[in-house]
Formats: C-alpha cells, structure tokens, sequence
C-alpha cells in the first residue's frame, strides 16, 4: 500500500527533527559543525512541515459579511401590467415597513396637553369676565 505525499513529509520531518536533536547537544557545547547539522535538519523538518500544511490545515480567506435578506416577494401577475402593479404595491409596503420600523424606534417629541385651567373663558377682548 502506498503511502500519501503527507505521509511522507511527515515521515521526513520526524527524521529530520530526530537528527536535529542527536546534534543539539553538541551544538550547545561549542561544536561549530554540530550547530550547522543542528540548523541543517531543523531547515529539512521546518520544509517537510511548510510541505504538508496546505493538505491538513486549511488557508483562511478574507471574504466580505453580507447581510442577505431574502427575498420572499413573488410576482405572479399574467400580464405586464399586472406584474407592475405588484412590484409598484411591493415598493410601497417595504416603504411603509421601513417607516414604520423608524417611527417605533423615534423618540416622541409631541409636548404634553397643557393642565386644565379652572379659569373663565375668556372671549378675547382682554378682560377678564
């Protein structure tokens, strides 16, 4: 049985990294040629990984948030000028929602009713009766 490309990389990596590892010590006591086997197989591992990324993570993708709304308007009519009368009534009661929809969320501003005043009538002429 073959054995996927992925497999294979990962196969690699973990032998690049176990070799990597067999250096370090080495390369942490002084050993100049230690320390460039040590980057040498940590370089191989780090490839082997870049390889197989794609084949088990996916890329994220910067994509743009739509609000949709669906659309739950059928126009049914027979004749033009039907199919235009609805999509005109259509128009009109999304306006209408659209108003409305403001007019709930607006602050009323209408002034109170003035307080009953237990005064005379007064006809206008400036006195008082």
């Amino acid at each position: 049985m073959r054995r996927l490309g992925k497999e294979r990389m990962t196969e690699v990596e973990e032998m690049a990294l176990e070799e990597a590892l067999t250096c370090r010590e080495a390369a942490r006591a002084g050993d100049v040629q230690a320390r460039d086997q040590f980057y040498r197989y940590l370089g191989l591992a780090l490839e082997a990984a870049k390889a197989r990324a794609p084949y088990e993570s996916p890329r994220l993708a910067a994509i743009a948030v739509r609000d949709e709304k669906a659309d739950d308007r059928v126009i049914t009519g027979e004749s033009a000028r039907e199919r235009l009368l609805q999509t005109v009534l259509a128009v009109i009661a999304a306006e209408d929602a659209e108003a409305a929809a403001r007019a709930d969320c607006a602050i009323d501003v209408t002034p109170a009713a003035e307080p009953a005043h237990n005064e005379p009538d007064d006809d206008g002429d400036g006195e008082a009766a």
